[in-house]
């Protein structure tokens, strides 16, 4: 069953009276229920504007996206969507933050609180439930983030670069982390990053796109074992290097590709 279905899109931005800004050209992607994907492409060619138009925060100049068979025309809790940067409420306690969403639902405070706490529990956060985000990491803030898209118990993710800002090794945690709540919950997940091995790690297939105006040029089907995370040699065998080298050389071509137009005009 297909969960999320792209086909044909096309997102145009006004830029004077007399011109358009093309962003997105006849963008066709589908994902199916509990599958993890993964966007890459050149900065800057839209794929946070795909990602802002399949959560319903913005509407296509022409195509269709369809969840669950149905057309998307506008927010819905169904569809969460986690950003780069944490945002937060400063003000507000870990507990609170992530029972925000809940409560918004109009689910009771009781309720709110016991289903954040479990989820506080299980990104190893709950004893840091009454401090506030500026106390906490980078890695615990972006886990916090986490809990307050999945409190509110979506089925579909949509990642925008979600852990861009952290150092490498704390990444390299928090995505592991990740990829584990993902095999638990077979959530569907559309996950937007410039780290090409990170795709690679997380993914079951890989959709490359081109420069701006962006469409996708290649889809790369990853199989390797789903439990990545207990497999310790996974970044040194030849089948994954293989993935990487195959999207990394695609990936250059567009972006070269983009620099060619970009210096043409």
């Amino acid at each position: 069953m297909m969960k999320i279905e792209i086909s044909n899109l096309r997102k145009e931005f006004p830029i004077s009276r007399y011109a358009n800004d093309l962003v997105l050209r006849d963008l066709s992607l589908q994902v199916k229920e509990g599958e993890f994907v993964s966007v890459v492409g050149p900065g800057g060619n839209g794929k946070s504007v795909m990602l802002r138009l399949v959560a319903g925060l913005d509407q296509p100049t022409s195509g269709s996206i369809l969840s669950d068979g149905n057309p998307v025309t506008g927010p819905s809790p169904k569809r969460g969507i986690i950003f780069q940067d944490s945002l937060l409420y400063p003000w507000m306690k870990v507990i609170d933050n992530v029972m925000f969403g809940p409560l918004s639902l109009k689910k009771s405070k009781e309720e709110a609180r016991d289903i954040s706490s479990q989820w506080l529990t299980m990104l190893g956060l709950k004893k840091f439930e009454n401090k506030l985000p500026g106390e906490l990491s980078g890695g615990m803030q972006s886990r916090v983030s986490i809990a307050r898209t999945m409190v509110n118990n979506p089925d579909v993710l949509l990642c925008d670069e979600p852990f861009g800002g952290l150092d490498w090794i704390t990444r390299e945690t928090v995505t592991e982390e990740f990829l584990k709540i993902w095999f638990e919950t077979k959530k569907t997940i559309i996950y937007v990053t410039h780290a090409l091995e990170e795709a690679v790690y997380l993914s079951q297939k890989v959709y490359i796109l081109s420069a701006k105006p962006a469409t996708v040029v290649k889809v790369v089907e990853i199989n390797l074992p789903a439990r990545r995370w207990e497999e310790k040699e996974l970044h040194f065998r030849e089948d994954y290097a293989r993935y990487v080298e195959l999207v990394r050389n695609c990936y250059r071509e567009e972006a070269s590709k983009g620099e060619q137009k970009a210096g043409g005009e």
